[in-house]
């Protein structure tokens, strides 16, 4: 199938096409891997190179091709400048479906450039987009909920968010499915822990809790810093080690270690380098609904971890509950952590890379074919 993929470029902190990062990057690449003629627009919001940026072979033979564009000092005019180029190379290259991704912004394109080329329009929702910035552009969200009653096919990263959708949106038109985040096992798997600390210049010798993303107080990150200077106080031997992108000052206490923003590279070496893993969040009309993409890139690693209870995560760990801990309580959370340290759970969940979650997609691609 020809494949069209409409994206934002940058996404948590990251360039999916400077990093090869994110179901942005793993997505449409394995789509193409798949045999598929891909060809993927992103709108950047910074200033980078435009046009083709990269035509890379996969295994399959196929190329795939990665397009950019900047949006510009002004929003309004950059979306229409990328709403040309995409319909343009729309119109050229003749794709048999258009797969939005990213935002609610690129859903309603793909729903209006669908239309007009009249192809299947497939969207993926990574998140509640109306949680997002751009949902508070004037008449963005009724447009939003158009193009999700529209579209032919809706892909959510969650089954919580798929329902929230059903109960908004009449689907009943609309093939559905739910794709979680996935990972890829090239990149994440067992390491020497006391070489990964190494490579970070983290203590060798000490139990080391961490956590790597967001550091937000959106997130819950205080309770993580509250809870550790407690734990930190009857534990000598516990440290912390944090990365990430934050909005608060972190703890100047000698056992926490801030490893500033880590390479992509460097987040495998990370998460092996731990005793235990910190997933941290609060309930939120965004936070309520995502998959945490370090879900499974720590449990390729075998690294034990603790998880906020809340969202999907409570769902998918609900047969661990002691690897749960309650939002906003540091009591809870400093229990949960001393349990695991002392009698580490093995979570024998299936790991689910990114190959597999593509296969299923293609699945529901493969259903709009006509014989």
């Amino acid at each position: 199938m020809k494949i069209l993929v409409l994206t934002k470029r940058q996404t948590t902190h990251n360039d999916i096409i400077d990093k090869r990062f994110g179901r942005s990057w793993e997505i449409p690449y394995g789509l193409s891997e798949l045999g598929h003629s891909v060809r993927v627009i992103c709108l950047s919001y910074q200033n980078k190179d435009e046009g083709v940026l990269l035509i890379e072979e996969n295994i399959s033979g196929n190329d795939i091709e990665w397009h950019s564009f900047n949006i510009g000092k002004t929003k309004i005019c950059g979306i229409l400048k990328y709403y040309r180029k995409v319909f343009h190379l729309a119109k050229k290259i003749k794709p048999d479906v258009i797969i939005s991704m990213s935002d609610s912004v690129y859903t309603i394109l793909g729903n209006i450039i669908s239309k007009k080329i009249q192809c299947k329009h497939i969207t993926d929702l990574q998140d509640n987009y109306e949680a997002y910035d751009s949902a508070r552009i004037p008449g963005i969200i009724p447009l939003f909920r158009k193009a999700i009653r529209d579209c032919d096919g809706l892909v959510c990263v969650s089954d919580l968010l798929l329902n929230k959708i059903k109960n908004e949106c009449d689907l009943t038109k609309t093939r559905t499915i739910t794709l979680i985040n996935g990972v890829s096992k090239k990149r994440f798997f067992p390491k020497d822990k006391v070489a990964c600390r190494k490579k970070l210049n983290l203590p060798e010798h000490c139990r080391l809790l961490g956590i790597a993303g967001a550091l937000y107080k959106d997130h819950g990150i205080n309770t993580v810093f509250d809870g550790f200077g407690n734990l930190s106080k009857d534990c000598p031997d516990i440290h912390l080690a944090v990365a990430g992108p934050r909005d608060i000052n972190i703890p100047n206490l000698p056992k926490i270690h801030d490893i500033g923003f880590l390479s992509h590279n460097n987040i495998p070496i990370f998460f092996n380098a731990l005793d235990l893993a910190i997933i941290c969040n609060k309930n939120s009309l965004q936070y309520s609904y995502g998959f945490p993409i370090k879900t499974f890139e720590i449990l390729a690693c075998e690294t034990p971890l603790i998880a906020t209870k809340m969202g999907p995560l409570e769902h998918f760990l609900k047969e661990y509950p002691q690897n749960l801990y309650e939002q906003g309580n540091i009591n809870s959370f400093i229990s949960t952590v001393q349990e695991q340290l002392s009698t580490p759970t093995k979570i024998k969940i299936p790991i689910i890379t990114w190959n597999d979650l593509v296969k299923e997609l293609e699945t529901l691609l493969k259903s709009f074919q006509t014989k």
